[in-house]
């Protein structure tokens, strides 16, 4: 059946994006075997979300990830939301925690420290009495 243009490129659009997913099944098993409990969607890389209490929670996943061959490829710095980068297996892991709050036993929270110009709240990650 011949498709119009626009249909061709779309449809070779996601032949190309089904590729990359597949590329994705290695990484997602791995993950899902070391942390059953945390939140994964997939696209070109494998994004990894969980409510994290600390910082300390954090680096301990990092270092059971290292110990299974998966080190850090790139670190975003942010005062509130950093990520992390990892080298899967086949393709990067995104590691982003949410920090839970106060009331959750939590030594990491978001704090307001002021808004800008379009009255945005603007917040800081502090963790254990510290800016994180």
């Amino acid at each position: 059946m011949k498709y119009s243009v626009e249909v061709e490129e779309k449809i070779t659009y996601f032949k190309t994006r089904m590729a990359e997913v597949k590329k994705t099944d290695v990484d997602v098993k791995l993950v899902k075997e070391l942390f059953p409990e945390v939140s994964i969607w997939v696209d070109s890389e494998v994004n990894v979300n969980f409510e994290a209490r600390s910082m300390t929670e954090v680096k301990d996943m990092l270092k059971i990830f290292a110990r299974n061959k998966v080190l850090i490829e790139e670190f975003v710095e942010s005062q509130s939301c950093p990520i992390w980068f990892l080298k899967g297996r086949k393709v990067r892991i995104r590691l982003a925690p949410t920090w839970t709050t106060d009331a959750d036993g939590a030594t990491c929270r978001l704090v307001k420290v002021g808004e800008n110009t379009y009255s945005t709240p603007i917040y800081k990650l502090v963790c254990d009495g510290k800016e994180a």
